[in-house]
């Protein structure tokens, strides 16, 4: 597994920093993706690790670990419907009423397109989720947009703020 900086320019980082844009997925191949995961260590001063396991035109692979502090602010995307199953640990994931919906091992969510969640670790122990993302494969865009992030700029700055806590890896195998 491949330790990737969110700082350089190359697909996947592109990919994640634009909120999953469909003209940034990759084209369509008829062949396995292979990856391999293994539990990262996150780095000093890092809250959450997202590691991609796989990526097609259309759907989007990941496994996100989170420990005290890698909450996911209230957000929501306009073209992906979202996939989530704890692995490990417990999870709440809220609605835009502040519905709170506890999750624990092998139990999971799906979350549509358009709709507003947020989610965060529940208990001591570190959350691991399994998450896996399909895209509208009309959508033109992808916008996603923090709730309570007022304009652009909000929403920019909750974006800077989510993505300087998070690691980031690659699991799929060259």
């Amino acid at each position: 597994m491949q330790s990737v900086n969110f700082n350089d320019s190359n697909p996947l980082t592109d990919l994640l920093k634009s909120a999953v844009q469909p003209d940034l997925m990759p084209k369509h191949r008829h062949a396995f993706q292979v990856f391999r995961y293994s539990e990262p260590e996150l780095a000093p001063g890092k809250t959450k690790s997202i590691t991609r396991l796989c990526t097609s035109d259309v759907v989007y692979g990941a496994m996100q670990t989170l420990v005290e502090g890698g909450d996911s602010a209230l957000h929501l995307h306009a073209a992906l419907d979202g996939f989530w199953m704890v692995i490990r640990g417990g999870a709440v994931f809220t609605d835009e009423q502040g519905r709170e919906t506890r999750l624990g091992p092998l139990e999971g969510i799906m979350v549509p397109r358009g709709v507003p969640y947020a989610f965060r670790k529940d208990g001591p122990e570190t959350l691991m989720l399994l998450q896996v993302e399909a895209l509208n494969a009309r959508a033109k865009s992808n916008a996603m947009k923090y709730i309570g992030a007022n304009g652009a700029q909000g929403n920019a700055e909750a974006k800077a703020n989510t993505l300087a806590k998070v690691d980031l890896y690659d699991a799929l195998q060259p």
